[in-house]
């Protein structure tokens, strides 16, 4: 069962659900078991390859590095990849072996991310996927005696000291701090994929865990957090999963599929 606030919306979202074409998903502690490690459960697996029979694309909207989700979208069989919180996009062929990529933004700032962190090197640590990152870089709490809010504001601080406050955002995503430059965005390259893909937003679900996630999920059709997501993310969102992590994305893709059937079974009837 999946939880929404009354009978009337409920209706309106299963007639919603019948006409998803796709599902922009993030990717740590969505699909994955839990928002603590990286495996990724059968379930979630199987669920995929039933909504591909249903013609369903998958894109995964997510923080990580390009080869990571590329890697990911390969193997397991998404149609798009929105990386590095927006800044690098692409748009995969039927068998994952091409690809389109497409740069959003126009260049990365790592020297602000080494003079964050030869400041605050006794909190903060680089991500090992830095190596692999042109545009958003992710730093890593080291030390969990400090608040990711306290150490927020330092970084702030020397972002505004070094005069980028205008050139870079900095969010914390629970796994970790990201400097984005400004022309990048989870919303903006997962707008820009969908027109590539000819997908509209309005057929499009957004599912995901942390309140980073509600910046491209509010622009789609159904909005959905899974149950363990944060709480500012589940105040914002259509329906919430009763289950947890990955376990409650594979609840919502056979919702999506039952209200598949039954909208296929009344046009029968008709």
């Amino acid at each position: 069962m999946i939880y929404v606030d009354n009978l009337k919306r409920g209706v309106e979202l299963i007639n919603k659900l019948a006409n998803i074409d796709a599902i922009a998903t993030d990717v740590d502690g969505t699909i994955t078991a839990n928002r603590d490690g990286y495996f990724i459960p059968s379930e979630v697996i199987e669920c995929i390859r039933e909504i591909r029979k249903y013609n369903i694309m998958l894109i995964f909207v997510s923080a990580n590095a390009f080869p990571v989700l590329y890697g990911l979208a390969r193997y397991i069989g998404a149609k798009a990849i929105v990386s590095e919180n927006g800044c690098i996009i692409a748009s995969l062929n039927e068998h994952g072996r091409e690809m389109n990529i497409y740069e959003i933004c126009g260049r990365g700032y790592r020297e602000l991310v080494s003079k964050i962190v030869s400041e605050m090197g006794d909190f903060l640590k680089e991500s090992w996927q830095n190596d692999y990152r042109k545009y958003d870089f992710a730093l890593i709490q080291k030390d969990n005696r400090v608040s990711h809010i306290e150490l927020m504001q330092k970084i702030k601080k020397i972002v505004i000291k070094n005069g980028y406050d205008s050139k870079v955002n900095v969010n914390y995503s629970g796994y970790a701090f990201h400097i984005t430059p400004k022309e990048g965005g989870k919303s903006v390259g997962l707008k820009k994929i969908s027109e590539i893909l000819g997908i509209e937003l309005k057929n499009t679900l957004g599912i995901g865990d942390s309140y980073m996630d509600l910046e491209f999920i509010q622009l789609t059709g159904v909005k959905v957090a899974v149950r363990n997501a944060d709480e500012d993310l589940k105040r914002n969102v259509d329906i919430i999963t009763d289950e947890e992590s990955g376990y409650g994305f594979a609840q919502i893709c056979e919702t999506i599929i039952d209200a598949k059937k039954i909208k296929a079974s009344i046009s029968l009837e008709d």
